[in-house]
């Protein structure tokens, strides 16, 4: 009879240590996300359902990342951190629980503030963040059940157990979180620092510099740039074989994403696909086909006008690169048109005189009510041939890369 008695005791650890394993897998895939979100345009997360639920748009926020080691490496340390403590309190006799306690509690705490960062913050929920979230507080219940098992008190437990620890195995608890720390530190910021950094355009300055004129053509080192005839910024091929109009929103996270893809296939095609930016901000302060400025978006039209002004200084897609690698920031932090000036060396108070100006904001006004004609209903929007698709540009209007036979 005392065998069964023991396992039965020993079954809530038993749990807790299975949730604990569960919680280091799913920790694995969001690192995954994590880093394939941020280097692979192509890149797609099942878990990248729509704007309210989308991993990918968790991860590519600055709330992803933590002293500069992502978010989800820290976890892993954790699931490991608390599997460690729950093997010893299987090994050590006069362990209540307690501890597990505290670290249910802990956990717990921070999945309800990283609840209200994605909810209220980031505006969108991550799938298997959630997940995780439901981890952390299973290991709270099952750890009131440790407690529960063995006879005690919840508080007196966490007090007891913190009290009557062994030197053997308090320094064993102690090695392990210290390693796992450094070696979550060294693996995360090896991440980090392996995310090559987008690079910017090396346009001139336009030599044009009157007010509201169009964007001067530009040099860029490696992809050719330029202006439409009514003034549209391009990227790509001088005599195209297909172009592409994209409307874009600087503030929409799979606008981010579709820009990085939108660069890949411009560097595999530079000679035969053209982009032409056309600004969409979903933000009612500019656009009147907009009912209500959708939450997170409320410095889109601030942000389209920077753009367009920083092109009458030659700087258009240097600042379009700038705020889409950045727009988490941007939006977290209220980063406004002076600043975003200030960092890119442009000429603060041009800009500052073009944005206030009504011929720069008929300029976006165009934009938008081509949007509108076209009847384009969210961002991305990708125009050919007067089309519209949605998200990213179609497979089978990609121009053919030339191969030659093996027969």
């Amino acid at each position: 009879m005392v065998g069964p008695a023991l396992n039965q005791k020993r079954f809530p650890v038993l749990f807790f240590l299975v949730l604990c394993v569960v919680g280091v897998l799913v920790s694995i895939e969001l690192t995954k996300v994590y880093y394939l979100a941020r280097t692979d345009p192509d890149y797609h997360s099942f878990c990248a359902i729509n704007q309210a639920f989308n991993c990918e748009v968790v991860a590519l926020s600055s709330y992803a990342t933590v002293f500069g080691v992502p978010l989800s490496v820290w976890g892993l340390a954790g699931y490991v951190f608390a599997f460690v403590v729950a093997l010893s309190c299987l090994w050590a006799k006069e362990a209540t629980g307690g501890i597990l306690v505290l670290l249910g509690m802990m956990y717990s705490l921070v999945s309800l503030y990283l609840i209200g960062v994605m909810a209220f913050s980031i505006h969108s929920l991550c799938i298997l963040c959630l997940v995780l979230d439901a981890i952390n507080f299973a290991l709270l219940f099952v750890a009131f059940n440790v407690v529960r098992q063995k006879g005690g008190a919840f508080v007196s437990a966490i007090k007891d157990d913190l009290l009557t620890v062994s030197k053997s195995r308090l320094a064993f608890i102690a090695i392990a979180g210290i390693a796992l720390l450094a070696l979550s530190f060294s693996y995360g910021r090896h991440i980090v620092n392996s995310i090559a950094p987008a690079t910017n355009g090396g346009e001139k300055e336009a030599k044009n510099e009157g007010e509201c004129v169009q964007d001067a053509k530009l040099k860029s080192v490696s992809i050719k740039t330029g202006a439409t005839s009514d003034g549209r910024p391009w990227f790509g091929a001088e005599n195209p074989v297909v172009t592409v109009e994209e409307f874009t929103d600087y503030l929409c996270p799979h606008c981010r994403r579709a820009h990085l893809i939108v660069r890949k296939l411009i560097s595999e095609h530079p000679d035969k696909m053209r982009i032409v930016h056309h600004h969409l901000p979903l933000d009612a302060s500019c656009n009147p086909f907009v009912q209500r400025t959708l939450r997170g978006h409320e410095k889109s039209c601030e942000l389209a006008l920077v753009a367009i002004c920083a092109g009458k200084q030659g700087r258009f897609f240097e600042v379009n690169d700038y705020i889409f690698q950045n727009a988490e920031e941007i939006r977290a932090k209220g980063i406004g048109a002076r600043e975003i000036a200030q960092t890119l060396e442009l000429d603060v108070e041009k800009l500052m005189d073009c944005m206030s100006q009504a011929c720069t904001r008929e300029e976006l006004r165009r934009d938008i009510e081509k949007a509108e004609s076209l009847h384009i209903e969210g961002t991305p929007a990708f125009v050919i041939s007067g089309k519209v698709y949605y998200g990213r540009i179609p497979q089978e209007v990609i121009p053919q890369t030339e191969t030659t036979s093996a027969k």
